[in-house]
Protein backbone atom coordinates (compact mmCIF):
# COMPACT_ATOMS: atom_id res chain seq x y z
CA UNK A 1 0.00 0.00 0.00
CA UNK A 2 2.93 2.27 1.15
CA UNK A 3 4.74 1.72 -2.46
CA UNK A 4 1.86 2.64 -4.23
CA UNK A 5 1.06 5.90 -2.51
CA UNK A 6 4.67 6.41 -3.28
CA UNK A 7 4.35 5.71 -6.92
CA UNK A 8 1.10 7.72 -7.00
CA UNK A 9 2.89 10.96 -5.57
CA UNK A 10 6.00 11.01 -7.93
CA UNK A 11 3.45 10.33 -11.27
CA UNK A 12 1.02 13.20 -9.99
CA UNK A 13 3.72 15.50 -9.02
CA UNK A 14 5.41 15.33 -12.45
CA UNK A 15 2.68 16.10 -14.42
CA UNK A 16 2.19 18.92 -12.14
CA UNK A 17 4.91 20.25 -12.31
CA UNK A 18 6.17 20.24 -16.04
CA UNK A 19 2.92 21.52 -17.14
CA UNK A 20 3.82 24.74 -15.12
CA UNK A 21 6.93 25.16 -17.17
CA UNK A 22 8.51 23.72 -20.16
CA UNK A 23 10.59 25.75 -21.60
CA UNK A 24 14.12 25.70 -19.78
CA UNK A 25 16.96 23.77 -20.12
CA UNK A 26 18.98 21.89 -17.07
CA UNK A 27 21.70 22.85 -15.58
CA UNK A 28 23.42 20.66 -13.25
CA UNK A 29 26.70 21.12 -13.48
CA UNK A 30 28.40 22.50 -10.30
CA UNK A 31 25.38 21.96 -7.93
CA UNK A 32 24.19 19.68 -5.06
CA UNK A 33 21.38 17.54 -5.42
CA UNK A 34 19.33 15.17 -2.74
CA UNK A 35 17.89 11.90 -4.11
CA UNK A 36 15.22 9.67 -3.16
CA UNK A 37 14.52 6.67 -4.62
CA UNK A 38 11.65 3.26 -3.99
CA UNK A 39 13.02 0.20 -5.65
CA UNK A 40 11.24 -3.38 -6.27
CA UNK A 41 8.62 -1.50 -8.60
CA UNK A 42 6.26 -4.07 -7.71
CA UNK A 43 3.12 -2.24 -6.28
CA UNK A 44 2.24 -5.06 -4.06
CA UNK A 45 5.02 -4.79 -1.80
CA UNK A 46 7.61 -2.20 -0.22
CA UNK A 47 10.95 -2.97 -0.15
CA UNK A 48 12.81 0.27 1.57
CA UNK A 49 13.85 3.40 -0.12
CA UNK A 50 17.35 4.76 -0.60
CA UNK A 51 18.65 8.25 -0.06
CA UNK A 52 21.21 9.35 -1.30
CA UNK A 53 23.65 12.87 -1.46
CA UNK A 54 25.06 13.78 -5.18
CA UNK A 55 27.63 16.63 -6.04
CA UNK A 56 27.81 17.33 -10.37
CA UNK A 57 31.35 18.93 -11.44
CA UNK A 58 31.40 21.27 -14.03
CA UNK A 59 31.51 18.98 -16.77
CA UNK A 60 28.36 17.09 -15.09
CA UNK A 61 29.53 13.91 -14.18
CA UNK A 62 29.04 13.15 -10.48
CA UNK A 63 29.88 11.13 -7.02
CA UNK A 64 26.58 9.46 -5.30
CA UNK A 65 26.66 8.16 -1.66
CA UNK A 66 23.49 6.74 -0.47
CA UNK A 67 22.67 4.74 2.17
CA UNK A 68 19.49 1.88 1.97
CA UNK A 69 17.55 0.83 5.09
CA UNK A 70 14.57 -1.41 5.36
CA UNK A 71 13.28 -3.44 8.49
CA UNK A 72 10.40 -5.69 10.27
CA UNK A 73 9.13 -6.90 13.26
CA UNK A 74 6.49 -8.77 14.19
CA UNK A 75 4.74 -10.96 17.00
CA UNK A 76 2.13 -13.35 16.80
CA UNK A 77 0.11 -15.10 19.48
CA UNK A 78 -1.75 -18.56 19.38
CA UNK A 79 -3.65 -20.40 22.45
CA UNK A 80 -5.77 -23.79 21.66
CA UNK A 81 -7.49 -25.09 24.83
CA UNK A 82 -9.19 -28.38 25.38
CA UNK A 83 -12.59 -28.84 27.06
CA UNK A 84 -11.79 -31.84 28.60
CA UNK A 85 -8.04 -32.04 28.41
CA UNK A 86 -6.51 -29.16 30.25
CA UNK A 87 -3.23 -30.87 30.36
CA UNK A 88 -2.64 -30.44 26.59
CA UNK A 89 -3.36 -26.91 26.55
CA UNK A 90 -0.83 -24.53 24.60
CA UNK A 91 0.24 -21.32 24.27
CA UNK A 92 2.63 -20.41 20.85
CA UNK A 93 4.36 -17.09 20.61
CA UNK A 94 6.04 -16.14 16.98
CA UNK A 95 8.63 -13.49 16.63
CA UNK A 96 10.18 -12.34 13.75
CA UNK A 97 13.11 -9.18 13.37
CA UNK A 98 14.90 -8.53 10.34
CA UNK A 99 17.08 -5.58 9.11
CA UNK A 100 18.40 -4.80 5.56
CA UNK A 101 20.91 -1.88 5.61
CA UNK A 102 22.94 -1.20 2.61
CA UNK A 103 25.78 1.90 1.95
CA UNK A 104 27.65 2.48 -0.92
CA UNK A 105 29.22 5.56 -3.06
CA UNK A 106 29.24 6.05 -7.28
CA UNK A 107 31.26 7.83 -9.96
CA UNK A 108 28.30 8.90 -12.76
CA UNK A 109 29.39 9.87 -16.03
CA UNK A 110 26.27 12.14 -17.62
CA UNK A 111 25.74 12.71 -21.52
CA UNK A 112 24.58 16.27 -22.45
CA UNK A 113 20.73 17.11 -21.53
CA UNK A 114 18.53 15.99 -24.72
CA UNK A 115 16.30 18.77 -24.04
CA UNK A 116 14.62 17.96 -20.20
CA UNK A 117 16.39 14.34 -20.11
CA UNK A 118 19.98 13.81 -19.54
CA UNK A 119 21.39 9.94 -19.37
CA UNK A 120 24.08 8.46 -17.15
CA UNK A 121 25.99 5.46 -16.23
CA UNK A 122 28.39 4.27 -13.28
CA UNK A 123 29.84 2.03 -11.29
CA UNK A 124 30.86 2.06 -7.44
CA UNK A 125 31.86 -0.37 -4.32
CA UNK A 126 29.19 -1.29 -1.77
CA UNK A 127 28.47 -2.96 1.21
CA UNK A 128 25.31 -4.80 2.14
CA UNK A 129 23.67 -6.35 5.67
CA UNK A 130 21.05 -8.35 5.69
CA UNK A 131 19.61 -10.72 8.87
CA UNK A 132 16.57 -12.20 10.71
CA UNK A 133 15.83 -13.59 14.20
CA UNK A 134 13.30 -16.02 14.56
CA UNK A 135 11.57 -16.93 17.35
CA UNK A 136 9.32 -19.75 18.30
CA UNK A 137 8.01 -20.73 21.75
CA UNK A 138 5.62 -23.33 22.38
CA UNK A 139 4.21 -23.55 26.27
CA UNK A 140 2.00 -26.90 27.22
CA UNK A 141 -0.02 -24.78 30.15
CA UNK A 142 -0.66 -28.32 32.48
CA UNK A 143 2.99 -29.23 32.17
CA UNK A 144 4.20 -25.93 32.85
CA UNK A 145 6.92 -27.02 29.85
CA UNK A 146 8.22 -24.53 27.64
CA UNK A 147 9.55 -25.51 24.01
CA UNK A 148 11.97 -22.54 22.67
CA UNK A 149 13.37 -22.74 18.66
CA UNK A 150 15.49 -19.86 17.29
CA UNK A 151 16.63 -19.33 13.52
CA UNK A 152 19.27 -16.28 13.80
CA UNK A 153 20.90 -15.52 10.26
CA UNK A 154 23.15 -12.97 8.98
CA UNK A 155 24.71 -12.38 5.36
CA UNK A 156 26.76 -9.25 4.30
CA UNK A 157 27.72 -8.64 0.68
CA UNK A 158 30.77 -6.42 -0.53
CA UNK A 159 30.91 -5.84 -4.23
CA UNK A 160 31.13 -3.10 -7.18
CA UNK A 161 27.75 -2.11 -8.75
CA UNK A 162 26.97 -0.94 -12.36
CA UNK A 163 23.88 1.44 -12.91
CA UNK A 164 22.53 2.83 -15.70
CA UNK A 165 19.71 5.81 -15.99
CA UNK A 166 17.92 8.77 -16.94
CA UNK A 167 16.90 11.83 -15.52
CA UNK A 168 14.37 13.56 -16.53
CA UNK A 169 14.09 17.13 -15.29
CA UNK A 170 10.25 18.99 -14.18
CA UNK A 171 12.39 22.05 -13.97
CA UNK A 172 16.22 23.17 -13.78
CA UNK A 173 15.99 21.96 -9.62
CA UNK A 174 14.03 19.17 -10.17
CA UNK A 175 13.86 15.89 -11.91
CA UNK A 176 12.07 12.26 -11.69
CA UNK A 177 14.81 9.08 -12.65
CA UNK A 178 14.63 5.80 -13.56
CA UNK A 179 17.70 3.22 -12.64
CA UNK A 180 18.55 -0.37 -13.24
CA UNK A 181 21.64 -2.37 -13.18
CA UNK A 182 23.99 -5.27 -12.42
CA UNK A 183 26.08 -6.26 -9.53
CA UNK A 184 29.75 -8.39 -8.78
CA UNK A 185 29.55 -9.29 -4.68
CA UNK A 186 31.30 -11.52 -2.54
CA UNK A 187 28.84 -12.81 0.06
CA UNK A 188 29.10 -14.38 3.41
CA UNK A 189 26.45 -16.06 5.57
CA UNK A 190 26.12 -17.56 8.63
CA UNK A 191 23.09 -19.22 10.73
CA UNK A 192 22.37 -20.48 13.96
CA UNK A 193 19.41 -22.38 15.28
CA UNK A 194 19.47 -22.94 18.42
CA UNK A 195 16.93 -26.13 19.17
CA UNK A 196 14.82 -27.67 22.27
CA UNK A 197 15.77 -24.62 24.48
CA UNK A 198 19.40 -24.40 23.63
CA UNK A 199 20.96 -27.68 24.02
CA UNK A 200 21.33 -28.20 20.39
CA UNK A 201 22.71 -25.43 17.94
CA UNK A 202 22.78 -26.34 14.12
CA UNK A 203 25.40 -24.12 12.81
CA UNK A 204 25.86 -22.98 8.66
CA UNK A 205 27.75 -21.17 7.14
CA UNK A 206 28.43 -19.62 3.34
CA UNK A 207 30.20 -18.04 1.14
CA UNK A 208 30.23 -17.12 -2.80
CA UNK A 209 31.54 -15.10 -5.46
CA UNK A 210 28.98 -13.77 -8.07
CA UNK A 211 27.20 -11.53 -10.11
CA UNK A 212 23.18 -10.01 -10.33
CA UNK A 213 20.72 -7.82 -11.61
CA UNK A 214 19.75 -5.02 -9.19
CA UNK A 215 15.57 -3.76 -8.71
CA UNK A 216 14.84 -1.13 -11.01
CA UNK A 217 14.25 2.07 -9.28
CA UNK A 218 12.10 5.66 -9.04
CA UNK A 219 13.82 8.50 -8.08
CA UNK A 220 12.71 11.80 -7.35
CA UNK A 221 15.60 14.70 -7.20
CA UNK A 222 15.95 17.96 -5.83
CA UNK A 223 19.10 20.08 -7.00
CA UNK A 224 20.52 23.59 -5.07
Amino acid sequence: MLKRITVLVFILLSFQLFAQDNTFKPKISDSYALMFQVSELNLDSYNGATISGKYHFKNQDAIRAYLSLYGTSNETNEDVTYEYDYYNDTSSKREHESLELKIGAQYLFYTKPLNEVAFYYGSGLFYNYSGYNDVNENRTIGLDQIDRDEDVKNQSLIGLDIVVGADWFLRNNLSISFEYGCYFYYQWDNRDTPKNNGSYVSKYEFSEVGINYSNAKLGLSLYF
